[in-house]
């Protein structure tokens, strides 16, 4: 087995190439055609993701790359790869996390709480059920909606059994995590990192309030 190639020591941005390597993946998402482009994964997007992975983890602390392999034991659908490249930049992925996905089309950039477990999901419901702390995350949302974000997270058409529906604040109630979000549209600004940083930088910036409230009340 071939050593994989240690990824640039600065990011320098997603070259063309990346994004033409998630296209046509979509078109032949088989191991043949992933073993055959190795190389070209490597060099075109994961050494640039983990390149800028490093930088963002001095401000952030540790960094994750997901597997680029899809489980796909409980799944119907069986293709191996999945079409884009993601990772997570300091925080526990179910409580207080940033996350950047590159796909063929867009810069995903998020963070917040994202899938609560059981117990996290308890401590959620009892801080927005509380006067001050559900108030505090209510005026966080707003200003994120505010500001463009995507606000996420809401997955129930109706609140929990044992809640008011007219709870003041039954529409967060609905939600099973809280999460903002801010898609860019790729183009070829994510060739150049003095573009590609500081969209990341102002999104996770943004972040910080919902993050902090996280923090505070699931951990």
């Amino acid at each position: 087995m071939n050593a994989r190639p240690a990824p640039p020591e600065r990011f320098a941005g997603f070259g063309p190439d990346a994004r033409a390597f998630l296209r046509e993946l979509r078109e032949h998402n088989e191991k043949s055609w992933f073993d055959a482009n190795r190389a070209r994964y490597e060099r075109e997007l994961r050494g640039p993701m983990t390149a800028l992975v490093r930088e963002l983890e001095g401000l952030f602390g540790p960094g994750k790359l997901f597997r680029q392999h899809r489980d796909v034991r409980f799944s119907k659908d069986k293709r191996p790869y999945k079409e884009w490249i993601a990772a997570t930049v300091g925080g526990h992925v179910g409580e207080a996390a940033r996350y950047l996905q590159l796909g063929p089309d867009a810069l995903f950039v998020a963070a917040g709480a994202h899938q609560l477990d059981r117990e996290r999901l308890q401590r959620f419901r009892q801080a927005v059920d509380a006067k001050t702390s559900g108030e505090a995350l209510e005026a966080i949302v707003a200003d994120l909606a505010e500001k463009g974000y995507e606000v996420g997270g809401k997955t129930l058409t109706r609140g929990p059994r044992d809640v008011d529906p007219d709870h003041p604040r039954i529409e967060l109630l609905k939600h099973t995590g809280v999460t903002m979000a801010r898609t860019f549209e790729a183009g070829s600004w994510l060739s150049d990192p003095d573009e590609v940083v500081p969209r990341v930088l102002r999104v996770f910036g943004d972040a910080e309030p919902l993050l902090a409230w996280a923090r505070e009340h699931l951990s």
